[in-house]
């Protein structure tokens, strides 16, 4: 009888070395730790989950377009005669279309450089080309825009590196520019 159980227990063990452990086959996948988003009604007790679903290339539309930036500024604050000043400028847009079923797009676009001296006129010149999927059922589309302008010592070795700096709005849309245009904006600029 020994001998017959020790007989199995060698056929088994042959068995899984050819064949792989019998056991895995019949096993089942542990289910994936996936987060669900939603929420629960508190009256009811049920949950209901969130779509996420951001544009697609079959949902939307392919928007592009440039958004020019020039800033014309006039330094009027006194600073300190060993001071060596950098004007550095920046512009940010933002667009934000919704559709009905509260699913829409956001995109946010920045650049920066520094500004150019010419006679007693700083300017600073911003190209921001973008590529934007708008949702082809948007009911509500808006395009906001602002403008930051700071005068840096670049010299400052202890102290305040920024001296100065202001900033304000571009412009306020509640409706994109027409695909595939420049929109060109030109400010003034105190500092």
């Amino acid at each position: 009888m020994r001998s017959r159980t020790v007989l199995m227990s060698i056929s088994l063990a042959a068995l899984s070395l050819v064949s792989g452990n019998a056991l895995l086959h019949s096993q089942a996948a542990e289910p994936q730790n996936s987060k669900t988003f939603g929420y629960q009604d508190s009256k009811t007790g049920i949950f209901h989950p969130l779509t996420a679903s951001g544009p697609t290339e079959n949902t939307s539309t392919a928007f592009t377009g440039t958004i020019t930036v020039k800033l014309n500024i006039t330094v009027k604050s006194a600073w300190p005669a060993t001071s060596t000043r950098t004007i550095v400028c920046s512009a940010e847009f933002i667009e934000n279309s919704l559709t009905a079923s509260a699913q829409g797009s956001s995109y946010q676009e920045y650049a920066s450089r520094n500004a150019t001296l010419s006679g007693t006129t700083y300017s600073c010149f911003m190209s921001i080309p973008y590529s934007w999927l708008i949702p082809s059922t948007a009911i509500q589309n808006s395009l906001i825009g602002s403008y930051s302008v700071g005068v840096q010592n670049s010299t400052a070795t202890a102290g305040p590196a920024l001296l100065r700096e202001t900033t304000g709005p571009v412009v306020s849309l509640t409706a994109l520019p027409a695909n595939g245009t420049t929109s060109a904006y030109v400010i003034s600029v105190v500092i």
